[in-house]
């Protein structure tokens, strides 16, 4: 039986350790082939798992952004109909065919104004009706009706979110009493 002989510098001793094998003895580890093999299945298996997850991350982005836009959408309208609906009478845009970029309600007295300031839709300056995630754009109101029974406005504007962009029509009439 041969026995073959390697010789380590051992750190504590200053001197070299010996280490016996026998000829057929396997000895446990890995090779610098395993070991390469390995890192690379992690490699691939990191990279899939990475893809997952940014493939993830964008679906819940464009979803959100659908989702707020959609909101925002429903709720100017359904705010700017409502207050029309309400209004004793169009202070602007004045005249039929006439368009503008905000509108003046008289409600009940005092007038409210509908602006937009850096794609932030406000009432009366001061009051926010659109969220942090959209931009309203386009905002237009086009006075159609002119006569004392039916004031009608057609309202169109865009909101735009980070991945979603929806362009909303309506034509509403004074409700009169």
């Amino acid at each position: 039986m041969k026995i073959n002989i390697f010789h380590f510098p051992s750190p504590e001793s200053g001197e070299g350790s010996r280490v016996r094998f026998r000829a057929g003895e396997v000895c446990r580890g890995f090779t610098l082939i395993e070991i390469l093999i390995y890192m690379g299945l992690m490699a691939a298996l990191i990279t899939v798992l990475t893809n997952v997850f940014v493939t993830v991350l964008e679906t819940q982005l464009e979803s959100s952004s659908v989702s707020v836009v959609e909101i925002d959408g429903r709720y100017v309208l359904s705010r700017l109909i409502y207050d029309i609906h309400r209004a004793t009478s169009i202070t602007t845009p004045a005249v039929a065919g006439q368009t503008s970029p905000g509108l003046t309600l008289n409600i009940g007295g005092p007038n409210h104004t509908y602006t937009v300031t850096d794609g932030v839709l406000y009432l009366d300056g001061s009051s926010r009706l659109t969220s942090i995630d959209t931009s309203v754009s386009n905002l237009s109101f086009t006075r159609v009706g002119n006569s004392t029974d039916n004031d009608t406005l057609r309202i169109s504007f865009t909101l735009t979110s980070l991945a979603q962009s929806q362009n909303y029509n309506s034509t509403v009439s004074l409700r009169t009493n």
